[in-house]
């Protein structure tokens, strides 16, 4: 059952409070519902064998841009123990996904990094970047229910076309620079 829990937090549709305790519960049956209704499976309850398999085919590891790796291995230097003590262990791996993903799209990357810190009054987490002209800002509630395999999957292609759209615009730049008249 532990197993099963474990699945549903990384697929992102398990409630705030939702606590992996080994017991299939009432809290249990209403994510087990929720997937199944968010992935069009016949909503029973129940952990059947379509179920689980479609729970295996979202939460397995996809390949993560080392980039992006690096990112999220940062993110859990500076806010895994933070996030714990403000009592949303259990949704860790969601909330460094969601939290890498706001990085990666307003431009933070692990060599410019800077504060990190979680709002307990706001439910918030908070990240600038190393000059602090960059923030990004991610609602912790929003942040437990996403499912962190493809959220991290989201935000290794979108650093890929910010890489690219940034690579065009330097061969554009210098295609474009005058040539020295001799």
């Amino acid at each position: 059952v532990r197993a099963l829990q474990e699945k549903l937090v990384a697929a992102g549709v398990t409630a705030p409070d939702f606590v992996c305790d080994k017991d299939f519960g009432r809290k249990t049956d209403e994510a087990v519902r929720a997937f199944q209704e968010k992935y069009g499976l016949p909503v029973t309850g129940k952990a059947s064998v379509d179920t689980m398999a479609k729970l295996d085919e979202i939460t397995q590891p996809r390949q993560i841009n080392p980039e992006v790796s690096k990112l999220q291995n940062a993110l859990m230097d500076g806010l895994g123990d933070k996030i714990s003590r403000a009592g949303a262990a259990g949704f860790l791996k969601p909330m460094l996904a969601e939290t890498t993903f706001a990085c990666v799209k307003t431009g933070i990357m692990a060599d410019n990094l800077g504060k990190m810190d979680i709002n307990t009054e706001q439910n918030k987490i908070l990240v600038t970047s190393k000059n602090n002209l960059t923030f990004a800002a991610v609602d912790a509630f929003a942040a437990a229910r996403v499912n962190p395999q493809e959220r991290l999957q989201e935000a290794s292609q979108l650093h890929e076309q910010m890489s690219q759209q940034q690579q065009t615009q330097q061969q554009t730049q210098e295609h474009e620079r005058p040539t020295p008249s001799r």
